[in-house]
């Protein structure tokens, strides 16, 4: 989605006109019209505010949407913990490089991230994003609860990260507190911290219904 699309959206949705929204957002129609044409990209933090109070929203719900257009439905699809997370991250001032981010390999096989994102005024602060079950090909959840098998998942998911060639400082798996099995998955790894690799991997528990980090770990020294 788009800035643009979702202003337009809401505009007409609410039956509003140009000038109504430029007073409801404290702005002039000029912003309103850049902005529907496409040239703002993202809300300036009173804009968003403004959009917070009109939609009855809190800030992760008004970003998720203008960034993937999504109804804010946890039982919508697979998406929601990741396209949650990224519009956080944006308000904590982090730019979306790629969404999915797809590694080409020999020939035509490719390896698919969730997402690659960059600190804002720190581009060589690089992070890739992905959700918990990326790594679970070799071993299934159920065997990593049943054998406490952390070692194994660290493997597959350095394995499949060291296909990455360029340059990041870091790994973020994400695990979702609403959902026993992650959460329980993620408790795994209270104990463990595995030295001898040159990036961090961290285990980030996030509630994408309230939009917060629960509790994060890296593993990796």
């Amino acid at each position: 989605m788009s800035f643009a699309t979702y202003m337009k959206g809401l505009r007409t949705n609410k039956s509003e006109s140009q000038v109504n929204m430029a007073k409801i957002l404290e702005i002039s129609v000029t912003a309103i019209k850049l902005i529907e044409n496409g040239d703002t990209k993202f809300p300036s933090g009173k804009v968003l505010k403004k959009l917070c109070e009109y939609t009855d929203s809190s800030p992760i719900d008004v970003m998720t949407g203008i960034m993937f257009g999504d109804e804010n439905d946890p039982e919508k699809d697979d998406t929601y913990l990741i396209h949650r997370f990224l519009a956080y991250m944006h308000l904590e001032g982090w730019n979306i490089e790629s969404y999915p981010y797809i590694i080409p390999l020999m020939g035509t096989a490719t390896r698919t991230f969730d997402a690659k994102i960059t600190k804002k005024r720190a581009n060589k602060n690089v992070q890739v994003i992905c959700s918990y079950d990326r790594f679970l090909v070799r071993l299934s959840m159920d065997e990593v609860l049943e054998y406490k098998n952390t070692i194994g998942y660290i493997s597959d998911a350095v394995a499949l990260i060291l296909a990455i060639m360029e340059p990041f400082k870091g790994l973020i798996i994400l695990f979702d507190p609403n959902d026993e099995k992650q959460k329980e998955m993620f408790d795994l790894f209270d104990e463990n911290i595995y030295c001898h690799v040159d990036f961090n991997i961290d285990m980030v528990l996030f509630d994408p219904v309230n939009g917060k980090i629960i509790s994060t770990k890296r593993v990796t020294k």
